[in-house]
């Protein structure tokens, strides 16, 4: 679901951003956002009984969740945020490209996680060195990220640098959550895996 929304949702608000404007688009988007609400409404209550909260104070106290946290997933997320979602725009639209094209090119990051996520996971599970996989895809991020001041800009340097991106978060994302896993056996024991 959340690559299918990738996908469509990049390239539909690029191309009503070129057609209706900026406002208008943001206006339409606030509108299918409250129109969700409405199904919500009506879903059955699933809420399971209130449990005594959890200490997070031994998360905070491990080590290898700390350097997971902030050496690995928040500078994942950060990327995709950042450079994705709003340096690269910003450089294809200084650089002359409507919003549709605009568009395009961020549909590339998705396109690319919908082709390679799954078969990569795969093999990084036969592999079993998530530690290495996910380097891999910090060291693929900041590939992605030099391309475009190193390759000279434009809209082929984007657009390498977007699938360099994608690449290297399907290399890295993946192998992350088994690290937390590890990282975090004796809170899981203890807490239980689906409160943490």
């Amino acid at each position: 679901m959340f690559f299918g929304g990738t996908l469509a949702g990049t390239l539909i608000g690029g191309t009503l951003a070129a057609e209706i404007f900026y406002p208008a688009t943001l206006a339409a988007g606030a509108a299918l956002a409250l129109a969700g609400l409405v199904p919500a409404r009506y879903l059955p209550d699933a809420r399971e009984p209130r449990r005594a909260a959890v200490s997070l104070r031994p998360l905070f106290s491990n080590p290898r969740f700390l350097a997971l946290v902030l050496l690995a997933a928040i500078p994942s997320r950060l990327v995709i945020g950042a450079f994705l979602y709003y340096l690269v725009p910003l450089h294809l639209h200084d650089h002359g490209f409507p919003a549709n094209r605009i568009g395009w090119v961020l549909m590339v990051y998705g396109l690319v996680l919908v082709l390679l996520a799954t078969p990569i996971a795969r093999q990084i599970d036969r592999r079993n060195r998530p530690f290495t996989f996910t380097l891999l895809g910090l060291l693929g991020s900041a590939l992605a990220m030099a391309l475009i001041p190193l390759g000279g800009g434009g809209f082929a340097v984007a657009v390498a640098a977007v699938a360099t991106l994608g690449l290297a978060q399907a290399l890295g994302m993946a192998p992350q959550v088994t690290l937390l896993f590890r990282a975090t056996e004796r809170e899981m024991a203890q807490a239980g895996r689906a409160r943490l």
